[in-house]
């Protein structure tokens, strides 16, 4: 079992960080390129993860511990409790049908900002800001504030549709944009 509450938290706070730093105009530097792909990587697995009915593996363990380490005072305020990641309090079996259109959302919009970064369209920046704004909340859908987290942040869950009403928010000015 795992605990999907935790891997939605580090999963908002990572997406919200990026929604937070974001700059829709001017130059991107290497380094902040490189850290935004980092944090993509991340987010795709914690959304895996959230996902898939199975046991974290050793692989995906140290991934997210590296990366919580290595985004200690940046992302993250401390190193938190990894251990959260592997609590049995939350059953797998709540991901029901009723959520595979917010995880569906979740991997569209993950997939389109690579795709942005590695084509470099026009207005790329601009339209990842709004990518990142529109991801943001989706994961609180799968928050259950009686689990312990990584953070243990209480963070409070919103309603599937909210979510998605939100996303499609942002979904919507992107589209705008020529």
């Amino acid at each position: 079992m795992k605990n999907i509450s935790a891997f939605a938290e580090l999963l908002y706070v990572v997406s919200n960080f990026e929604k937070g730093r974001v700059k829709s105009s001017g130059a991107w530097r290497r380094q902040y390129v490189n850290s935004l792909k980092k944090s993509l990587e991340i987010m795709a697995l914690l959304t895996n993860l959230i996902s898939e009915n199975k046991e974290i593996s050793q692989d995906e363990m140290h991934s997210l511990q590296e990366f919580i380490h290595e985004n200690k005072g940046v992302i993250f305020s401390g190193a938190g409790n990894i251990d959260a990641l592997l609590d049995d309090k939350n059953d797998v079996g709540f991901l029901s049908n009723d959520f595979e259109d917010v995880i569906k959302l979740m991997n569209d919009i993950l997939l389109e900002i690579k795709n942005l970064l590695s084509i470099k369209s026009k207005n790329y920046k601009s339209k990842i800001a709004y990518l990142l704004r529109a991801f943001h909340n989706l994961p609180k859908v799968f928050l259950d504030p009686n689990d312990t987290t990584v953070f243990n942040l209480n963070i409070q869950p919103i309603a599937r549709q909210e979510a998605i009403q939100y996303a499609g928010s942002y979904l919507s000015l992107k589209e705008k944009i020529s």
